[in-house]
């Protein structure tokens, strides 16, 4: 299903089709991007997240995008405390179900829609294949997913 769409920053054009009935139960969870350098602070690493909160049989309503800080390239350790040096940072944002996104390349995402704007987006549309997620924030009405930048499920 993928395989059409491996290139990274791929600018999709599609069609967003409203409907709030979508069932957004297959996020629940937290997923993982790869630990990599923090290119921001000498000697630590960082592991971005996506974590939603609800009861597992409704959709959620809350989600959490964020990153935490370590001091090892597994991203296991924590770092030693230090001026201005934040173990995690994380946006809290109430989501409702919006619709699907159908890119031009025959993909279909689910889209969720934010209560208020997350890094200048309102809606977040995302794909989840198997244990990996792929998503991408709204951009000129248009939605460009990574898929060289997956998330992984953390069961």
């Amino acid at each position: 299903m993928l395989a059409s769409c491996s290139e990274s920053n791929n600018s999709e054009t599609g069609e967003l089709i409203p409907n709030p009935d979508i069932d957004l139960t297959d996020l629940h969870g937290t997923w993982n991007k790869a630990c990599s350098i923090n290119l921001d602070i000498e000697n630590i690493y960082k592991e971005e997240f996506l974590k939603t909160f609800g009861t597992q049989t409704d959709n959620p309503s809350v989600i959490s995008i964020g990153y935490s800080n370590y001091s090892d390239s597994d991203c296991t350790v924590l770092p030693a405390p230090a001026e201005g040096l934040v173990l995690t940072q994380a946006s809290n944002l109430g989501i409702s179900p919006y619709g699907i996104y159908n890119t031009s390349e025959g993909v279909s995402a689910k889209v969720v829609e934010f209560e208020s704007e997350y890094n200048g987006a309102l809606k977040m549309a995302y794909i989840i294949s198997g244990n990996t997620l792929y998503f991408a924030l709204e951009r000129n009405s248009k939605f460009s997913f990574d898929f060289n930048e997956p998330y992984l499920l953390n069961e």
